[in-house]
């Protein structure tokens, strides 16, 4: 039984650390910065634990105990019927990858699909204007071509606009997208 209690008080788990994360986000008031600094040394269930113990402390005046509630059902919802066959990386898991952390705001987690291992590639990022300009989208799609020529991954996010035009180009180009 002791072994039991070891596990689960020193094992990572997945969805409790969704939870913290997606909970932490969804505070009213919460103040990012700080929090991405307890991030760069906590799991996102570590920084939920210590926010309970001083919500003013991150800006919060006082955690609702719905919200993590409501968080839960949502997930469990989401989980079940919209995102599947994704994974998770929590910061301070043996998979998260250095260069994050070496970031000005190291995240708590990151959802996945796909092969992780382009991370180790030579990446570069192209981000932009959600409503760019068409200019603006035919240059993110040429620069994103020529760096994918160049062997780089192409490092997005997935807001309409430039970043939607470079992931396509990169595909279209037989190029490596994350």
């Amino acid at each position: 039984m002791q072994d039991l209690n070891f596990i689960e008080q020193n094992v990572m788990s997945p969805y409790k650390e969704i939870l913290s994360y997606e909970t932490l986000w969804a505070l009213e008031g919460i103040k990012e910065k700080k929090l991405r600094e307890y991030f760069e040394h906590y799991t996102p269930s570590e920084t939920l634990y210590k926010l309970s113990e001083d919500p003013n402390h991150f800006g919060v005046a006082k955690i609702d105990n719905d919200i993590k509630e409501k968080v839960d059902e949502f997930l469990s919802d989401s989980l079940a019927n919209e995102f599947q066959n994704f994974s998770i990386v929590v910061n301070k898991s043996f998979q998260y990858p250095d260069k994050l952390n070496k970031t000005t705001c190291p995240i708590g987690l990151f959802y996945y699909k796909g092969n992780l291992d382009l991370l180790h590639t030579k990446c570069i990022s192209i981000v932009g204007a959600r409503n760019a300009s068409p200019e603006g989208i035919k240059r993110a799609r040429r620069l994103s071509k020529e760096l994918s020529e160049k062997g780089f991954t192409i490092v997005s996010g997935l807001a309409k606009g430039i970043d939607t035009a470079a992931h396509q180009s990169a595909i279209e180009n037989n190029g490596r997208t994350i």
